[in-house]
């Protein structure tokens, strides 16, 4: 229930950012995801990478939704890496998560690719302009 909980609290701290004036709405908008796992003492660091594209709106409810998944699930860090490239972004999420999270079925333009060890969880989503 709590987890469950903490997933709304986040997907409505993505709803009020979304109507944020903000020089990078992807970026401003996986902050505002944040904020719940950091509530929780999870450390949470945010790096950008290159000049990130404009993302339409559904993407970035698509990548913020992957986001909202591991970010729940963390026991104490999280990184996230935004990385602009010529034809997209790729938003890469590492996190010391004990099980699998519950990733939320991605439209066909989102590609996730997902891989665990026994202590880390990485999350890959790749959103092209194309």
């Amino acid at each position: 229930v709590q987890r469950a909980c903490a997933v709304e609290a986040a997907r409505l701290r993505r709803l009020f950012a979304e109507e944020d004036d903000a020089p990078d709405p992807l970026v401003h908008e996986l902050h505002a995801c944040a904020d719940v796992a950091q509530r929780r003492g999870v450390a949470v660091d945010i790096e950008t990478a290159a000049v990130i594209p404009a993302v339409p709106p559904e993407g970035r409810r698509a990548i913020t939704d992957l986001a909202i998944a591991v970010l729940v699930n963390a026991i104490s860090r999280v990184r996230v890496t935004v990385t602009g490239t010529v034809d997209g972004v790729i938003v890469s999420l590492v996190s010391d998560s004990p099980a699998e999270p519950d990733l939320p079925s991605s439209p066909a333009w989102l590609v996730v690719d997902s891989q665990r060890d026994q202590q880390s969880l990485w999350v890959e989503a790749r959103w092209n302009t194309t």
